[in-house]
């Protein structure tokens, strides 16, 4: 089922959106109609106070995505994808900006490469139970429609799992399940990233990995989906934007959903995410 065109007044020119109150909102330094206070804290307790313009979903074509760096004066960096919503009209198109910091960040890339971006997409942010962002994008408007599934399945590979593999020990069926196989039924081995070089090994499978002091680091998972990105889903969305441009198709406007969905993908079987600092959008 197709989604219902709607309407929503937003602040003109192109709307930076971000999930900085834990649900798709526009952010202003001074009061503005629709807006109201607001503030966001990071690890050391300090909080940044502003205004924001909530919205319960977002339905719209995405345009472009492209990644973005941006350095401080301080020296430090942040860095995510800006993504380009169209909805056919200037005053309620948006720019969706995403740090590789946020919790959703990584499950909205799985998602997108499940999308047809041949048709629009309803962005839907809240927080979970958990307290944590949740991004979820759908594709069907019938009700009781599910969220659109990630294409790719993260896999966490503890410290005791990798030992065990080493030792080539029996492994419960718990185990075997957090572990990819290739063609043969071998087990994958892991991909490695290079931070200084900035590449991905070619074989093996990105697991979300649990490091000697009892971290857990995604930089392989991260990495490959974000080549993903590169490779497939941002080809597939420049070729959609292309022909609906070519056919001069009817886009949507903003809708809004009136309640947030319950988080199918659960809580990190591991553990909860690291708290994440202040989201600043670029």
């Amino acid at each position: 089922m197709a989604f219902k065109l709607g309407t929503e007044e937003a602040a003109g020119k192109k709307n930076w959106l971000s999930l900085r109150t834990g649900r798709l909102c526009l952010t202003a330094n001074e009061e503005l109609p629709g807006y109201k206070p607001a503030y966001t804290e990071n690890k050391a307790g300090e909080k940044t106070h502003f205004f924001a313009k909530e919205f319960d979903s977002v339905v719209a074509y995405v345009d472009d995505m492209r990644w973005h760096v941006k350095e401080f004066d301080n020296g430090a960096k942040t860095s995510g994808w800006n993504i380009s919503l169209d909805t056919g009209n200037p005053e309620t198109s948006f720019m969706f900006t995403i740090s590789d910091k946020e919790r959703p960040f990584n499950r909205l890339m799985s998602a997108l490469a499940s999308c047809d971006f041949t048709q629009p997409i309803k962005f839907v942010g809240f927080k979970g139970r958990d307290g944590n962002k949740v991004l979820l994008v759908y594709q069907d408007d019938t009700p009781g429609a599910k969220p659109v599934p990630p294409k790719y399945q993260e896999r966490w590979l503890s410290q005791d799992l990798i030992k065990k593999l080493k030792a080539k020990q029996p492994l419960s069926d718990d185990e075997r399940q957090r572990l990819a196989y290739d063609n043969e039924g071998k087990v994958m081995p892991r991909m490695t990233y290079d931070d200084t070089t900035g590449e991905l090994s070619e074989t093996g499978y990105p697991y979300i990995t649990q490091t000697a002091d009892d971290k857990w680091s995604t930089t392989a998972w991260t990495a490959f989906l974000k080549e993903k990105m590169e490779q497939d889903v941002i080809p597939a969305i420049k070729a959609a934007a292309a022909q609906r441009l070519k056919e001069g198709a009817k886009h949507l406007a903003t809708g809004t959903a009136k309640s947030s969905p319950a988080d199918p993908y659960g809580d990190f079987p591991e553990g909860p995410a690291e708290p994440e600092d202040d989201v600043i959008p670029f």
